[in-house]
């Protein structure tokens, strides 16, 4: 018993230090905190001014970046659209550069076949044995734009008729 008791004893002193120093601790942290608060005060009223400069520089600096991105953006935007409608632009290109490309391989067969057309019927047509001289260009008879559109037509029917084997 006198162990338990002499243990029990020290608990409670062990008990008594320990509330003690927590007390302690705590006066001193009070003490820090209260020091430090003192020491932000003063470091406030000595700097106000550099702190105030600095907050409305950083302000402003803000508000620069700020604008800048929105200008970025604008841009950024500005330049998808810009692509957007160039590739718009480009599949109606291709497209249309594609479609050129058929017409012109048909026009291609369609001119080789009137060529053969015309070669055939020149093959068929037996040769006259005398052509009549051509005209000297000071001889040359003058015509008029109707004359010509009439052999032209005159022409165009001719090869229209070679091409459908009607010579």
């Amino acid at each position: 018993m006198a162990q338990f008791r002499q243990h029990l004893d020290t608990e409670t002193e062990r008990g008594r230090l320990i509330e003690r120093l927590t007390t302690e601790q705590s006066v001193a942290i009070e003490g820090l905190k209260t020091q430090h608060a003192a020491a932000m005060e003063a470091m406030n009223c000595k700097h106000s001014d550099a702190i105030t400069a600095l907050k409305t520089e950083h302000a402003k600096a803000l508000t620069g970046q700020a604008l800048l991105i929105n200008e970025l953006k604008a841009r950024l935007n500005s330049r998808e659209t810009g692509d957007q409608a160039l590739s718009e632009r480009l599949s109606q290109f291709e497209a249309t550069q594609s479609e050129q490309a058929e017409v012109i391989k048909y026009l291609q067969k369609e001119n080789e076949r009137l060529n053969q057309a015309v070669r055939s019927a020149n093959r068929a047509r037996t040769p006259t044995p005398v052509d009549p001289p051509l005209p000297q260009p000071e001889e040359a008879p003058q015509r008029d734009s109707k004359d010509l559109a009439v052999c032209k037509h005159q022409s165009l029917s001719q090869t229209e008729r070679v091409s459908k084997g009607q010579v």
